[in-house]
């Protein structure tokens, strides 16, 4: 019914002013940035003129208000800006100050800053009217919408290389007009940062996306393992005048699609056409209602959906892989999503509408195969049990009877039978990330099938022979291990459960706990802080230096006897703390060395990790306000602790998710728990 993973973003559901404000918002700042910084810098110089003219003593009250008069009349950017104006001597003057260069390099980051509006506005101009020419034919849309995503894409680039160098010689400038100073730590940080945001975002936007599906819950059945389901596939495929798929695979997905794409399954990759079914739904529908849903299916292998299945598909998983890349980096891709949005938000209508007409003429084949009826029957069901499958999936996951049987008969037994359900099922829609497919009311009606809330209820709660023991009857086993592994997950599922409920105080909850967070332990290394040591002692001599031959007249002794214990007071703490650390992790809390006691993760709130001039730290915010941890401690009370995981003898982050891990107790399956060979 739904191609997996195929869909783009869906479009923002926000108005087109809002999309566009999100996307020009940085650049307009800026632009708005420069344009007042000339009109900035020259209120300064005439200020500072001012002031000189007023401290002139021999200029009489008459001559210094000429000159005032004089001076409000110019205007010291032109000047600096025209190499033509009569104001040579004062362009000169200006010039020999700085000031000149100064206004003429806010001018061109003006120019710039203009250049990147003009450049976006006419991307988003030029992926209009590709959209716009998308809406004539499927040939027209996958044109356009390959060009209009490489001319996003190269907008987005490019907003990205000029904004880096626009930022950082603004923050330069505004420091300077704001405080007549800058600061080269923050400009190195600002340009390192921005530089690194070109990278990452160059980086993500041409990244190659892997076109295969991952369905490691599925295995490829062959003609030799079901000849009665390939004979009833290439029979549908006669019928309907297309080729029959290379390959057919049954996994475990509540979902029903084809693709030309690779998909990995529990046996290799297959290659070339591909049908997947449902295991579950082939256990529940009759065979006549399957045909219909393989109809429906194969009908997008006709005509022009064959182009769309092979060549637009892989266009909307790159779109759409992006735009999650980006997302999960919103420090380094926040100004490129924004844009990009604008490219979703102008195509997300077509590419919808292009789908919703797909599916219906689809559904036509489905019924053109079989009868409508039949295909109305089809879709009902595929509705209904998909939440029914949900909601039977999470009441076995809380049984301790997990077993293939359970999974098999959830699909009927969990089926609500409050009417306000069967009321909504004619207006949802099929969960896909694209969520392009017509509400079943919708379907229905282009069938020409009315039903009512208590039609649909009865048409799933019907009693009928299913289509996996017409076509797998005396051959189920070829599915053993895939059922295996399904009830293997499944019960994996149900103890993590457990964990997050465990109590430690009782015998099973600690085996389990134990068992799932066993002892963990990082060193420090070096094992002494020999090196911070002396840098503390080196600075603490320092300073004496500069209080005894610079600033003894200015300092008292007081003070640079005080700023000397200190430094020593600091050095002897770390040393307290830090010599010989080790952290430590089980399954209730996280200890240190330099701690007085462990934490208890049950006083945990939150975790949060930061990074600050290369230094990685995890800070542990409590529940309530607790006396310091640290040895040495400061007299105060504090709702946080923090702790450096740099040189503890393991990456920082590989530190912090295991922490994390703990923390939130979420644990990662051994393979060998899961994954056997499915055969």
């Amino acid at each position: 019914m739904a191609s997996p993973k195929e869909g783009a973003p869906t479009a923002p559901q926000l108005s087109l002013a809002k999309t566009l404000l999100k996307a020009f918002i940085i650049p307009l700042i800026v632009l708005g940035f420069y344009l007042a910084a000339p009109r900035w810098a020259d209120s300064k110089i005439r200020a500072a003129f001012t002031k000189q003219i007023e401290e002139t003593p021999k200029l009489s009250a008459a001559e210094r208000s000429r000159r005032a008069e004089r001076l409000s009349q110019i205007d010291f950017a032109a000047v600096a800006n025209d190499p033509r104006a009569r104001e040579e001597p004062l362009r000169k003057a200006i010039d020999s100050a700085g000031v000149g260069g100064q206004f003429r390099r806010l001018k061109l980051a003006q120019s710039l800053s203009y250049a990147l509006l003009a450049i976006l506005t006419a991307a988003i101009l030029a992926i209009l009217a590709l959209n716009s020419r998308a809406r004539r034919s499927r040939d027209d849309l996958i044109r356009s919408y390959r060009v209009g995503w490489r001319l996003a894409s190269a907008a987005a680039i490019v907003q990205v290389l000029l904004l880096t160098p626009l930022l950082t010689y603004g923050l330069f400038e505004f420091t300077v007009l704001l405080a007549d100073r800058y600061y080269p730590q923050v400009l190195l940080a600002v340009g390192l940062g921005g530089i690194f945001a070109i990278v990452a975002s160059i980086k993500i936007l041409l990244k190659r996306v892997p076109l295969t599906f991952d369905q490691p819950m599925s295995r490829e059945v062959s003609p030799e393992d079901a000849p009665e389901l390939w004979a009833a596939v290439r029979a549908s495929a006669d019928r309907l005048q297309t080729t029959p798929p290379d390959h057919i695979i049954v996994g475990m997905d509540l979902n029903f699609y084809v693709t030309e794409l690779g998909v990995k399954h529990g046996l290799g990759t297959a290659e070339g056409k591909t049908l997947f079914l449902s295991y579950p739904l082939l256990r529940q529908l009759s065979e006549p209602e399957i045909v219909a849903i393989i109809g429906h299916e194969l009908g997008h292998f006709i005509g022009d959906d064959t182009r769309l299945t092979r060549e637009f598909a892989p266009m909307r998983r790159k779109v759409a892989e992006t735009f999650t890349l980006l997302a999960s980096n919103p420090l380094v891709g926040w100004t490129s999503l924004q844009f990009l949005s604008l490219f979703a938000w102008t195509f997300g209508k077509t590419e919808q509408e292009a789908s919703r007409a797909r599916e219906l003429l689809a559904d036509q084949k489905a019924a053109a195969l079989t009868s409508p009826a039949i295909a109305a029957r089809a879709l009902v069901k595929f509705h209904a049990m998909t939440e029914a499958f949900s909601r039977g999936l999470s009441k076995a996951v809380e049984t301790t009877d997990v077993g293939a049987a359970s999974l098999e008969t959830a699909l009927s037994h969990q089926l609500p039978s409050e009417r306000e359900f069967w009321s909504q099922l004619f207006e949802e829609r099929l969960p896909h990330p694209l969520d392009s497919h017509p509400k079943l009311s919708v379907r229905l009606a282009a069938l020409g099938i009315e039903l009512t809330p208590e039609q649909a209820q009865t048409i799933t709660q019907e009693q009928v022979p299913n289509a996996f023991g017409v076509w797998f009857q005396g051959r189920e086993s070829i599915f053993q291990a895939l059922l295996d592994k399904t009830n293997r997950v499944v019960k994996a599922m149900r103890e993590r459960a457990q964990v997050e409920t465990a109590d430690y105080a009782t015998d099973a909850g600690r085996e389990l706990l134990d068992r799932r967070f066993p002892p963990r332990s990082w060193r420090r290394k070096p094992a002494k802080p020999w090196f911070l040591m002396i840098v503390l002692s080196l600075l603490a001599g320092g300073c004496g230096a500069l209080m005894i031959f610079v600033f003894h007249e200015i300092v008292p002794w007081f003070f640079c006897g005080l700023g000397i214990a200190i430094l020593l007071a600091c050095a002897r703490i770390t040393w307290i703390r830090h010599c010989n650390g080790q952290l430590s992790l089980n399954a209730t809390g996280i200890s240190y060395t330099g701690w007085t006691r462990p934490l208890l993760f049950s006083a945990v709130k939150s975790m949060t990790v930061q990074t600050y001039n290369g230094e990685t730290s995890l800070i542990l915010h409590l529940k309530e306000k607790a006396d310091s941890i640290w040895k040495a401690p400061m007299p105060i009370r504090t709702k946080a602790v923090s702790i450096t995981v740099m040189r503890l003898g393991a990456p920082p982050m590989e530190i912090a998710n295991t922490v994390f891990q703990y923390l939130t107790r979420q644990f990662k399956f051994d393979p060998a728990e899961i994954n056997t060979d499915t055969n």
